[in-house]
């Protein structure tokens, strides 16, 4: 069996095992749709399933102890920064961490997109597709997954990373379609 440790938090889920969870990982998901599910995020904006039709929507999952999720902060800001003006897109990003730490852990990285907390971290498990952290999903505006990946948004492309460019091209293109 797989497991992760969060800080402070319990072990993501202790029910997958490593053949399972490597199956997940190379799963693709895109042409699906997004999983149902409803948040809130920290400013009390409702987003579901319902809220992505009409948008293309940028969906990040992290937590606070995952290194490789701060390091793409700069880089979602810059992408928020970009976009949010179109009223065709929405950014949320998604953790588990505590809603007592969050404050101080934005205001330190200077996060600037919204962000939704939720309890549950099976939940985040389930949200992400079972992808890890991070994980950047793309919603396209009929609610279906344009691309799901634990790449990171970063100033290359690679293995594990994806550009900010590429990103930024792909969501204007899109948010250009009908």
């Amino acid at each position: 069996m797989i497991s992760f440790k969060a800080k402070s938090q319990s072990t993501i889920p202790d029910t997958i095992k490593k053949n399972e969870f490597l199956g997940y990982l190379s799963k693709n998901h895109n042409g699906e749709k997004y999983v149902p599910f409803e948040i809130t995020t920290l400013d009390g904006k409702k987003i579901n399933n319902e809220s992505l039709v009409g948008k293309v929507t940028f969906i990040n999952f992290w937590f606070e102890g995952c290194l490789g999720c701060r390091s793409e902060f700069q880089r979602l800001n810059e992408l928020y920064d970009s976009l949010k003006t179109n009223s065709s897109f929405q950014f949320v990003s998604v953790t588990f961490d505590s809603l007592q730490t969050l404050p101080d852990f934005i205001k330190k990285f200077d996060l600037q997109f919204p962000i939704a907390c939720i309890k549950d971290i099976n939940e985040a498990w389930r949200m992400n597709l079972r992808f890890g952290f991070p994980t950047n999903i793309i919603v396209d505006k009929h609610g279906v997954i344009f691309m799901a990946t634990m790449k990171k948004v970063a100033d290359k492309n690679g293995l594990l990373f994806m550009s900010l460019h590429d990103v930024l091209f792909t969501m204007r293109s899109l948010l250009n379609q009908s």
